[in-house]
């Protein structure tokens, strides 16, 4: 869990370093347009990439610490809540990505606009 906590803190760094990069560069330069491309890209690829990452990990840290039914200690009490938002999270987050796909539909038929939702697409084909 803390490792993918630790990747999670890297990615919105990054993140937040590119749209620092975009906000300095002047955006007509193609330095300004790749970054501004890159940083569309984080809007949609790079988390839920990260979130099929990290989905069974933490789905199954999920389920065993809500069967594990041990609340003996405050800590183990604020585990068992972070995995009843987990296991709810995880039956709703790919609903809400299957809304996204479905409401953008006319626009995925543009290649240029489809790029942006590769990995939404890829994540619904498997």
């Amino acid at each position: 869990m803390f490792l993918v906590f630790c990747l999670g803190c890297i990615i919105v760094v990054i993140n937040l370093l590119v749209l620092f990069v975009w906000m300095v560069v002047p955006k007509e330069s193609t330095f300004g347009k790749a970054v501004g491309n890159l940083l569309g890209q984080f809007k949609y690829n790079v988390y839920i990439r990260f979130y099929m990452l990290s989905y069974f990990d933490l789905t199954f840290f999920a389920v065993m610490k809500y069967v594990e039914g041990n609340q003996s200690t405050k800590l183990r009490q604020y585990a068992t809540i972070a995995s009843y938002c987990i296991i709810t999270l995880s039956a709703v987050v790919p609903i809400f990505l299957m809304t996204i796909v479905c409401r953008r539909f006319e626009v995925m038929k543009i290649k240029h606009a489809k790029e942006s939702f590769n990995t939404v697409v890829l994540k619904l084909d498997k």
